[in-house]
């Protein structure tokens, strides 16, 4: 395998094969957004090559080629006489899911959970099948898609569009009002979403509900508002969607009662001017992507909380299915073939593909901690009172700690609720503090959230199968399996109380499958199959084991059927390799939508900034400084001393002293044991807001007014530290 290296000259980007000594490309200069988009995606070993002839062998040209078989329409669950709707992002084109929802008697609800059949046209190890698997995930860059499947699949075909017949798989529950479910069916089904809608346009609907309009104001919402597919009326559309909600908010609030943790991670909206007609382009413009306009923040309503609800409910319902067929499929209740027969395919098991979330590293918030009570004594030994905040915002030192000592509150992550609890009783004790600032609470907060967030460890799928091999080696099997039934009724019993069940037995198979971020101890992807392999795994082991995996599109068996190189099966081990595959993909796509999102953000600080913003310190050793922008979900590092260039002098109390302030210093010149603190004394004419005081002082959770600036001709944001009233004059 030859080596390859990336080597920096001249802000341009060469790729270097060290076997033959030569440049095989040359990006050109990395501000340009393009080429730093292709950096991007290399460093992340993502590719953005066409889907080949051979990829899409088999499937139809154009979605006027497709009409979907009688034979389907037959041996399928139909469900084209309900309100189905789908609520998506304003410029989303791959329609993952659909919902709809019917009233029954004695307080039940029907909600039927669709998802778009993707099994049907994917033929498993085809050409096609290995190009998605290879690429895991669609990668969600700010100025394009870069798919898993072909448009003619992602964006027509599979995608549940309004007013098209569609082939789905899916999930029908009978369920209370709180959100249990007392019934189950999973299978094949056509569907007819009859409104597609976005986030915003479903909370609209949602709100005229609960508000009671008036006739003028509801007419005038429903000039703006798109209609529902005949018969079904406005009417049919608000019933859907308030009952959709009512039982989701009580889902939302069970879950978080029971400990699971919500971040809602913020992203960026950029906008872009209309891309100019080809004759019209300016001749030096290389670039097939167009310069952000300007962004703001995307606002989550409870549209987006609706969603998330009933996804995690269908991914819970079909883990907790996998895993009872698991089960049967040890006890021998219902005898599976392990011996695969590729020309009769009776393999009766697939595997099951879970994902777990495992408890974070106790030491990673050991460490948050001792940097708390590093200050917390250093407060002691000071024998200063606790100050209050004062509006400029500065030079107030780690107060988030400060209220949590006081008030006896500890950092416990042995479990997702107590680590819940120990951050409500944070958030509830700096609300009754009337006197802070309100913009300087909130970035504590956020800043508290991000430090939590980025030390749970990351959710991953896994193969039960090889799990419970490597379990049954270290206990005894039937301790693993202790407790645990089969049973539909024990299963959907784990959804509210899973806690009495698992304090029975800390050994059983369910301790190991927990998700921990969920607090729920069965949990797999299933909702999103045109854009993530592991959904599509799923969406197999479910039909193999339903005995509906015989439906696929015929022009495909014609073409791979009586293909012997092309084996329709799974083993074990390769289910293995798969999901670690997966697992590895998911998170660097994750990985290179947030670098485009801080690009295009980079883009609009140099032609539009420098923006002005409270930011508050995560990290700080010898010589560097970590900031969080919480305002843009941005963190920047830099020189401490390009931090405070502004100050008329600083000192590090926990470095050694040397003689040449501008000597740069590493984490080895910190001293031991004593607290990270940065003095810092702005000139007196410079900043009149600092009272009784010239100094000022920062460690970690120091919230302070900075400058977010990015230099010409370069795309990397900078930080530095300002002036209070730069804050206060910017919201004037």
């Amino acid at each position: 395998m030859n080596v390859t290296s990336i080597g920096m000259h001249f802000q341009h980007l060469v790729v270097l094969e060290l076997r033959k000594e030569v440049i095989e490309q040359n990006f050109g200069n990395l501000n340009e957004l393009e080429k730093a988009t292709v950096n991007i995606l290399l460093e992340h070993g993502i590719t953005d090559d066409q889907f080949t002839p051979e990829d899409l062998q088999g499937l139809p040209t154009s979605p006027q080629e497709f009409q979907i078989p009688e034979t389907e329409y037959k041996r399928r669950k139909d469900f084209r006489s309900h309100c189905i709707v789908t609520i998506d992002p304003k410029d989303a084109k791959d329609f993952d899911d659909a919902l709809h929802i019917t009233r029954l008697k004695n307080g039940l609800y029907e909600v039927g959970i669709h998802i778009a059949d993707v099994s049907y046209f994917v033929y498993p190890n085809s050409p096609l099948d290995k190009r998605a698997a290879d690429r895991t995930t669609s990668v969600y860059l700010v100025q394009k898609v870069i798919p898993m499947l072909p448009p003619i699949l992602s964006q027509h075909l599979c995608s549940l569009v309004p007013n098209e017949d569609r082939l789905a798989f899916s999930i029908l529950l009978t369920v209370k009002e709180n959100g249990e479910i007392i019934n189950e069916w999973f299978g094949r089904s056509v569907i007819r979403s009859r409104c597609r809608l976005t986030y915003d346009e479903a909370w609209s609907i949602i709100q005229t509900t609960q508000s009671n309009p008036t006739i003028e104001d509801k007419s005038r919402l429903l000039e703006f508002l798109p209609k529902p597919e005949a018969p079904f009326t406005f009417q049919d559309l608000q019933n859907c969607l308030s009952s959709l909600h009512l039982i989701a908010t009580n889902l939302r609030s069970h879950r978080i009662e029971n400990g699971a943790i919500s971040f809602d991670k913020l992203e960026l909206n950029f906008s872009f001017p209309k891309p100019l007609p080809v004759m019209e382009k300016r001749t030096n413009e290389c670039s097939t992507t167009l310069w952000p306009q300007g962004f703001s923040v995307k606002v989550r309503n409870p549209a987006h909380h609706l969603i998330e609800e009933w996804m995690i409910v269908a991914n819970q319902s079909v883990a907790r299915f996998l895993f009872g067929n698991f089960i049967k499929r040890l006890k021998g209740v219902q005898p599976f073939e392990i011996t695969v027969d590729t020309g009769n395919n009776n393999q009766k098991w697939l595997g099951a593909t879970l994902r777990n979330h495992s408890k974070p590293d106790r030491n990673r918030f050991n460490q948050l901690m001792n940097s708390y009570n590093e200050y917390h004594s250093y407060e002691t030994n000071r024998r200063l009172p606790v100050p209050s905040v004062p509006t400029n915002m500065l030079g107030r030192r780690n107060l988030l700690v400060k209220i949590a000592k006081l008030n006896n509150i500890d950092f416990d992550s042995s479990s997702s609720l107590s680590l819940s609890c120990s951050v409500k009783k944070l958030a509830h004790s700096i609300a009754e503090k009337n006197s802070y600032n309100e913009s300087f609470l909130l970035n504590l907060m956020s800043s508290l959230s991000y430090m939590t967030y980025i030390r749970l460890s990351v959710a991953l799928y896994f193969n039960l199968d090889s799990m419970y091999n490597i379990l049954s080696k270290r206990y005894d099997e039937e301790k693993l399996l202790e407790n645990i039934s089969y049973d539909d009724d024990f299963l959907r019993l784990l959804s509210f109380d899973p806690k009495s069940i698992l304090k029975r037995n800390n050994r059983t198979m369910l301790n190991y499958t927990w998700h921990y971020g969920l607090s729920i101890p069965l949990y797999t992807h299933f909702t999103s199959p045109i854009r993530r392999y592991a959904d599509l795994l799923a969406h197999r082991q479910m039909a193999r084991i339903l005995e509906c995996d015989n439906s696929v599109y015929p022009e495909l068996q014609v073409s791979f059927q009586s293909n012997n190189s092309i084996q329709k099966d799974i083993k074990n081990s390769d289910i293995d390799l798969l999901v670690a595959w997966c697992n590895d993909r998911r998170l660097k796509a994750k990985r290179a939508g947030e670098a485009s999102q801080r690009l295009f953000f980079t883009a609009c600080l140099r032609d539009y900034g420098p923006f002005y913003e409270n930011g508050t310190v995560m990290d700080l050793s010898a010589n560097k400084i970590r900031i969080l922008i919480a305002s843009y979900g941005l963190t920047i590092e830099t020189e401490i001393k390009e931090f405070l260039k502004n100050v008329f002098k600083w000192q590090h109390n926990a470095t050694v002293k040397e003689d040449d302030p501008d000597k740069g210093l590493s984490n080895n010149d910190l001293i031991p044991g004593k607290t990270n603190i940065i003095t810092f004394t702005w000139d007196n004419t410079e900043d009149q807001t600092v009272q009784n005081s010239k100094q000022s002082e920062i460690s970690i959770l120091s919230v302070l007014p900075c400058r977010v600036f990015c230099l010409q001709n370069t795309l990397i944001p900078l930080v530095e530290l300002v002036t209070s009233n730069h804050i206060s004059n910017q919201n004037v």
